[in-house]
């Protein structure tokens, strides 16, 4: 089976920034829960109407496509302060033999107060 080599996600920023100070993490796991890819970052101001990235995920596991898809991306932000942030995402995951899986949505957002977090599949 074709094992992962490279998982990158890209921002597109709405109508609502993130904060400079605001961390933002991406964690993939497989379909077994298993945690294959991983990154944790501030990464600055994400300025309204802005595309931000794409960010290399530090890959943990190579593991199979098989076992990747029907896994999950969890998207969280851990804020200094107040903020909400608008967005869309997408993931990709690069495999061996030069195939992909991905995930993606859009019109999300995450904030300080109930949401700081939200998971998707990946197909």
């Amino acid at each position: 089976m074709p094992a992962l080599v490279n998982a990158m996600v890209t921002f597109r920023t709405n109508d609502d920034d993130k904060n400079k100070e605001t961390n933002v993490t991406v964690e993939v796991r497989d379909n077994e829960g298993e945690l294959a890819a991983r990154i944790s970052d501030p990464f600055g101001l994400f300025d309204d109407q802005t595309t931000n990235g794409p960010f290399n995920l530090e890959v943990l596991l190579r593991e199979d496509k098989s076992k990747l898809q029907g896994g999950t991306v969890m998207l969280r932000i851990d804020p200094a302060g107040d903020d909400s942030w608008n967005f869309n995402f997408l993931l990709e995951l690069h495999f061996d033999d030069s195939t992909t899986l991905s995930a993606s949505a859009d019109g999300l957002q995450l904030n300080e107060h109930q949401l700081q977090s939200q998971t998707f599949g990946i197909g």
